[in-house]
């Protein structure tokens, strides 16, 4: 048994769920009732539809809303095609962020495929990861999108040391992978655990960021037995 929690942006409600393995189970309160609440009424009395589109980004909720809700929103009022209503993040029961979504609420009365590509792509267009997908809970849809690919390099904790030391800068190695990788964040993605701390990049392969910084994580003393995880 494993432990996800579900962020709505604030309130933090955790579920029991079968884990398997390395698969992340999606367990999100709001899903519980989404057999009724998938069709609403909006005020002007038109029926409209809500779909959630998943993330598997391992992004806070600023850096979520910065990166992906902002310009969606903006997307979907320009289209005419709805609003964002809402979002949140998926937790590990480290606390490690698992994914985090948008529920995006649709002003039509049809679904439809071109709509749904048109999210899709502005979503790949904002760098959104393999591994993502797009609910449509009343169709009993998925649709899976994405296109970058992700790597999680997890330190441990006892490679920190009490004092500042030269080869022991989380802030130089970061800024050093990156540029190694030759990559500009759209965001800053990090995690700080009990037993390690990590951090993620996003890019056009996994296989070419880990050899770009295979010599640098080998050298410098704070990735001493650091481990690689292809995280998208």
């Amino acid at each position: 048994m494993a432990v996800i929690i579900y962020l709505v942006d604030a309130p933090i409600i955790a579920l029991d769920a079968a884990f398997n393995n390395t698969l992340i189970i999606e367990l999100m309160l709001k899903r519980l009732f989404s057999n009724f609440f998938t069709k609403k009424n909006n005020v002007n009395g038109s029926v409209g539809y809500y779909i959630t589109a998943q993330l598997n980004d391992k992004v806070g909720p600023i850096d979520r809303s910065l990166t992906y809700e902002e310009p969606l929103d903006e997307f979907l009022k320009l289209k005419y095609y709805g609003v964002i209503s809402g979002g949140g993040t998926g937790q590990e029961k480290t606390g490690e962020i698992a994914f985090c979504d948008l529920e995006i609420e649709l002003h039509s009365k049809v679904l439809n495929e071109a709509m749904f590509t048109d999210i899709v792509q502005k979503l790949e267009k904002l760098q959104a990861p393999k591994g993502s997908k797009l609910i449509i809970e009343s169709l009993d849809k998925e649709i899976p999108f994405g296109k970058k690919e992700g790597l999680g390099l997890y330190i441990p904790n006892s490679n920190f040391p009490q004092e500042s030391f030269d080869g022991y800068d989380i802030n130089f190695a970061y800024s050093e992978m990156l540029r190694l990788m030759n990559i500009k964040p759209n965001a800053d993605r990090s995690w700080g655990g009990k037993e390690e701390t990590a951090l993620y990049f996003y890019g056009e392969s996994f296989e070419a960021m880990n050899n770009a910084i295979a010599e640098f994580v080998k050298s410098y003393p704070l990735c001493k037995n650091a481990r690689i995880v292809q995280i998208a």
